[in-house]
């Protein structure tokens, strides 16, 4: 895995940041096969543990903050400027055939949650 932040003070009010992230690929533990029980539901069959790995994963982000006070911030952030299609978790989805009776396949899929995710933010410190 690989971090970097960069902060940069533009003044006493305003901060500046570019936060990059690069992660290898995690295992999971992947279905070899499948079969129909008697009551024709599908049962998988596992392999090793840890016999998939996800793709890796990447993302840049950016963001300012501008400090009025000690007690209050304004903030614009972009989480994920590069617009990556990172997983956020990969599943087995069984997918229907129409030809033989009681046959499907089964396929890997991800899911990917956002890809540019902008945030607008204004905190104040009670306290």
């Amino acid at each position: 895995s690989f971090k970097m932040n960069l902060n940069f003070a533009a003044s006493k009010k305003w901060n500046i940041f570019l936060k990059s992230i690069w992660m290898s690929g995690q295992p999971f533990t992947a279905a070899i096969n499948a079969f129909y029980d008697n009551a024709n539901q599908v049962n998988y069959i596992y392999g090793n543990r840890n016999n998939g790995t996800y793709p890796s994963y990447f993302r840049t982000d950016i963001g300012a903050n501008y400090s009025k006070s000690k007690k209050s911030t304004f903030s614009i952030h972009i989480y994920n400027i590069t617009a990556k299609r990172n997983p956020f978790y990969i599943y087995l989805k069984e997918i229907p055939y129409t030809g033989e009776p009681n046959y499907s396949s089964s396929g890997y899929f991800d899911s990917v949650l956002y890809t540019i995710l902008p945030s607008i933010s204004y905190s104040i410190k009670i306290l």
